[in-house]
């Protein structure tokens, strides 16, 4: 259960609402419905007993390889699906993933979401800083206006969150998140890439997060490609352990190196 939080207009909450309502998918956070106590609105989505991934990131560290790339097929599928009704998160990072008991992710609060067509402060800064793209910060520039911000956006916030997933880390933790945000929108700043990462991955992060939004894949093509690293992973896995039955889900709690 959410309550609209103070500070927090109703626009927002019906916005959010709306974003929920949109259609069912099981990597969209579950919507109930919508209550009211006293003169509190509330919105009632489904308990997640895994907690969010930011969390579980800061407990476990890097994530697995077999989960690492479950999680983050899950959160591309369900962000693919945002887009595909037509909205924009904004403000996707691992606080916004929620995790259910077997380790599915949920994309959640879309309390700053927007619909493609939308034009009221789609230029305006919303979000949370380290996961921003470049155009969403252009008010840190003094030669660049803010551009539009588009399900491009999105994406760049997705590889910071893939990036994450492989690290175990928090983005630009030597920087004040105001002095993150200067750094990507004036100096393109991005977080370091492990050596040992997988290249598949690493050039995945690299274009997703590129300057140019129209140099970053779309969400089809990145589940696409998520979709040929986990068969790859498989099959090594069913060389290493024929017998080792099909693959499943890495359970909640377990931690790992993620590469």
């Amino acid at each position: 259960m959410k309550f609209l939080q103070e500070g927090k207009t109703a626009m927002e909450f019906r916005r959010e609402v709306a974003a929920l309502s949109l259609g069912h998918h099981k990597n969209l956070l579950p919507f109930y419905g919508v209550c009211m106590e006293g003169k509190q609105l509330c919105i009632v989505t489904k308990f997640m007993a895994g907690g969010n991934l930011a969390d579980y990131l800061a407990k476990h560290g890097p994530l697995p390889m077999p989960m690492l790339l479950q999680v983050a097929r899950d959160v591309a599928e369900g962000m693919r699906c945002l887009h595909k009704n037509g909205v924009i998160h904004r403000d996707l990072k691992t606080a916004n993933i929620l995790l259910d008991a077997d380790g599915t992710a949920k994309v959640a609060d879309f309390g700053v979401a927007r619909l493609r067509f939308e034009k009221d402060e789609m230029t305006k800064e919303v979000g949370t800083y380290r996961w921003m793209a470049p155009e969403a910060l252009g008010a840190f520039s003094s030669t660049s206006p803010v551009a539009p911000v588009t399900q491009k956006s999105d994406v760049y916030s997705y590889a910071i969150v893939l990036w994450e997933l492989v690290t175990g880390g928090v983005p630009y933790t030597n920087y004040s998140p105001l002095q993150a945000a200067v750094g990507v929108a004036l100096n393109n700043l991005r977080p370091p890439i492990p050596a040992n990462c997988d290249p598949a991955l690493k050039s995945l992060m690299q274009r997703a997060w590129d300057k140019d939004p129209w140099v970053r894949p779309e969400l089809a093509q990145i589940v696409e490609e998520l979709d040929a690293l986990i068969l790859k992973h498989t099959l090594v896995r069913s060389r290493i352990a024929p017998l080792g039955g099909s693959p499943r889900r890495v359970p909640l709690g377990r931690s790992g190196g993620g590469g």
